[in-house]
């Protein structure tokens, strides 16, 4: 064997030890990274073989790491773009119909708005000629009854204004009571229990005091007494 062929032959023994060495320490990194305690001895030899530290190995087991959640992540492409094109389909869908819906509604509010901007106008032409009627005329009559009916009128609104000013309690209370009957008729029972209760005892002490006379009384005088209890 030449020298040079076998030169050759060395160097790819020694190529093929340097990939083994670096399939042995890719390995080690996977099998640190997915939790296996690794063989001591192993880990040695590896190390020693590849010239790598400890540091090393914790390196690449973290760089191993992170591009396996990147990986995972750059996985999901497929699917977020699959999803995101359904999304844009819906939401094209939903703009057309939105867009439809606006027409619709502009087609059918259109003519209406044109038919009140159109009566508005003609009240306020109708507004202006009253105002010209009254303006122009003539009918002295006429315009002495409206000056008696707008002084009526004056007079009326300004006693509306005196009373409003000087209501009196009952009446504030009774327009209060108003804006809330449920609340007032509970307020009444309230009020009207009590009351009843004390005049049931009123009469019964009433008809004690009526006895206690009645006994005390002449013989002679009995007969009244009945009577006076009588009409109580």
């Amino acid at each position: 064997m030449s020298l040079t062929n076998l030169f050759a032959k060395i160097a790819g023994r020694h190529q093929e030890r340097q990939q083994a060495r670096k399939a042995d320490f890719k390995s080690l990194v996977q099998s640190v990274a997915n939790g296996h305690e690794p063989d001591p001895d192993e880990v040695e030899r590896v190390l020693a073989e590849t010239g790598k530290t400890l540091e090393d190995l914790r390196h690449a087991v973290e760089l191993f790491l992170k591009r396996r959640a990147r990986k995972k992540a750059v996985d999901q492409q497929s699917k977020l773009e699959r999803e995101r094109e359904q999304l844009e389909k819906q939401l094209i869908q939903a703009n057309n119909t939105l867009t439809a819906a606006e027409q619709k509604h502009k087609e059918t509010t259109d003519p209406l708005l044109g038919q009140r901007d159109c009566i508005r106008d003609q009240m306020l032409e109708i507004d202006r000629a009253k105002s010209e009627l009254a303006r122009t005329c003539d009918d002295q009559d006429l315009l002495n009854e409206l000056a008696k009916t707008e002084r009526q009128l004056n007079v009326l609104h300004k006693r509306t204004i005196r009373a409003s000013r000087h209501e009196c309690p009952i009446e504030q209370k009774v327009r209060q009571a108003a804006a809330n009957v449920p609340a007032v008729l509970g307020e009444l029972d309230g009020w009207r229990i009590p009351a009843v209760n004390e005049h049931k005892r009123r009469s019964r002490s009433c008809d004690a005091c009526v006895a206690e006379v009645v006994q005390a009384l002449p013989a002679e005088t009995l007969g009244y007494a009945h009577r006076f209890r009588s009409l109580l």
